[in-house]
């Protein structure tokens, strides 16, 4: 029979000839408090889940709302403790439950409170502690109001300040920093097998012999306790150990060229996102500017027909050109939203502000290098060769430490210990063992050729990939160079056309003002206009984006 203490008095439980019986000792204060209460079963690994309370107290106290579910607490199945009747609500079948604690008085609504204001929430005195508390790590929390992912305001940014943030926040650099510190501890351990090993063993053991007790032995129990401490030093491993040292030497080399390669790759995303960026914003500039030409124009032309010198077509046509030039402004600010969007990703900008590009658009300092310099630069300098040289090295020392194990290893060692027997009279003994060992692999069953094959063929993986990367570094050198070329020859181009119809369109709203044009003339001068704007600004941010990408393919961004 077994006592516990409920919110409910004293409760007993017991089994009488066979029957199990269940019995309550009432709490004549708690009966005055509440009209019921249910005792729900409790789990060693289930939350308590309370029952639907009554009305909700008026007299200013804080209270939870019927509706509103409640703190689960964790308990041990030995703590039978109910939940008090003030927190008590329905429980939810499916899914966690969200904490809405409320002030009764009138002019206050329900909140939602943070995770902070829940924490500081005091528990009920009858509540006891939890076992066990479930934290989330911040990073393991997603928003979960509109208010928290709203965005709230725009802030300018720099290229400059741009690949600066996205060094610091990307976590992908960081993962590759990780991989870098642990290839360091693997070094550290693989230098460790050059220093002597110390070890320590204790032993007792408790026997009862059959034998000794069919020989009616007096003593048939044997209680041997013993120790040593040992010392094993390797003087001689056949180069394994210096061929391991060599591998995690080259590999600390490989994960360092790969941060590299990672900080390159992460420039020039930024890079390029920021040129789009640049793009964007822009294209947003003469899309506006475009629906303002537009919209005069149309003024110009209403003016001309109530003067009696135009016609209802140019009207039309005037209306229909200001609805394409609004059309393409509303497609030029979804890209703007969208390149925005994806700069505050990579950068990893709270989600409540947005970016916007600070720098102008300038064109950069032109290459100064022929294509041939840059494909030997690129040649040269480039990480992906570099690691994957690296990799063929790693692959050599692991055949040469697999050899190494098939020949004689050579190792020193040392012992002192003591032994007793309790079961026996005497005392305790002392000795001590000095001496060397060889071993020496005879056959293990073809492990070490297996192994061997395995780095021939991360050897000759190595090769086809270093020949795969000298054909694609030097198509990237060749095509940003091309694409570098070619809009270098557009940015001139593009700047006499854009003076060509800026004057034209001049033109042309003389002519219809004199009465001597028509607005076609003045639509397709816009058009014209526009169109050189944009082949201006594409040429520009190209001409940028190639230099990028020659100071990517070269290892220099």
């Amino acid at each position: 029979m077994r006592q516990f203490v409920c919110g409910l008095g004293l409760l007993t439980l017991g089994v009488t000839n066979g029957v199990f019986a269940q019995t309550t000792t009432p709490n004549p204060v708690l009966r005055e408090l509440i009209s019921q209460e249910t005792l729900l079963p409790v789990s060693p690994t289930l939350p308590i889940v309370a029952r639907e309370p009554g009305p909700v107290p008026t007299n200013g106290t804080t209270a939870v709302t019927p509706s509103t579910p409640i703190l689960r607490e964790w308990l041990h199945a030995d703590a039978l403790t109910p939940v008090p009747p003030s927190l008590a609500v329905a429980p939810e079948p499916i899914g966690l439950p969200t904490i809405e604690v409320v002030r009764s008085t009138p002019e206050t609504k329900p909140e939602l409170p943070s995770a902070t204001t829940i924490a500081a929430t005091p528990v009920p005195p009858k509540l006891p502690a939890p076992d066990v508390r479930l934290e989330v790590k911040p990073t393991l929390i997603v928003p979960t109001n509109p208010e928290q992912i709203t965005i709230e305001r725009t802030q300018p940014i720099t290229l400059a300040e741009a690949l600066e943030l996205a060094e610091i926040n990307s976590r992908e650099l960081k993962e590759a920093k990780l991989q870098l510190e642990r290839s360091r501890a693997v070094l550290l351990e693989a230098k460790a097998a050059l220093n002597p090993t110390v070890g320590a063993q204790l032993e007792y053991t408790f026997q009862d012999s059959p034998l000794a007790r069919s020989l009616s032995s007096p003593t048939p129990y044997s209680q041997p306790f013993n120790g040593s401490v040992g010392i094993n030093y390797n003087i001689f491993t056949n180069g394994r150990v210096e061929a391991d040292i060599r591998a995690a030497e080259n590999t600390v080399r490989l994960r360092e060229a790969e941060v590299s390669r990672v900080r390159q790759n992460i420039r020039l995303n930024v890079i390029s996102a920021y040129y789009r960026l640049q793009n964007a914003d822009e294209q947003v500039r003469i899309r506006k500017k475009s629906v303002e030409n537009n919209l005069r124009s149309l003024q110009d032309t209403q003016a001309l027909e109530r003067a009696g010198v135009g016609t209802k077509f140019d009207v039309l046509q005037a209306e229909v050109q200001l609805a394409d030039a609004q059309q393409a402004l509303q497609q030029a600010l979804g890209e703007q939203y969208n390149s925005r969007r994806n700069l505050a990703r990579l950068l990893e900008f709270p989600p409540t502000v947005d970016l916007s590009a600070a720098d102008p658009i300038v064109q950069v300092k032109d290459w100064e290098l022929s294509l041939e310099d840059t494909i030997i630069t690129a040649f040269r300098n480039r990480i992906e060769l570099d690691s994957t040289r690296l990799q063929k090295l790693i692959a050599q020392e692991r055949a040469r430490s697999v050899q190494a194990q098939l020949g004689p290893q050579v190792s020193l060692f040392a012992n002192y210990g003591f032994a007793d027997n309790f079961s026996q009279p005497g005392g305790i003994g002392l000795g001590y063992s000095l001496g060397a060992r060889l071993n020496l692999s005879l056959y293990d069953g073809g492990v070490a050729q297996a192994r061997l094959s395995q780095t021939a063929a991360d050897q000759a993986l190595a090769d086809n990939l270093f020949q795969q990367q000298i054909n694609q570094i030097r198509f990237e050198v060749e095509q940003a160079f091309s694409n570098l070329q070619s809009n270098r020859q557009q940015i001139a181009t593009a700047e006499k056309a854009v003076q060509s119809a800026a004057e034209a369109l001049r033109l042309a709203r003389l002519r219809l003002s004199a009465g001597v044009g028509t607005q076609l003339e003045v639509i397709r001068t816009e058009e014209d206009l526009v169109r050189a704007e944009v082949n201006k600004l594409r040429a520009i941010i190209n001409f940028n984006q190639a230099i990028a990408d020659l100071q990517r393919a070269t290892n220099s961004i």
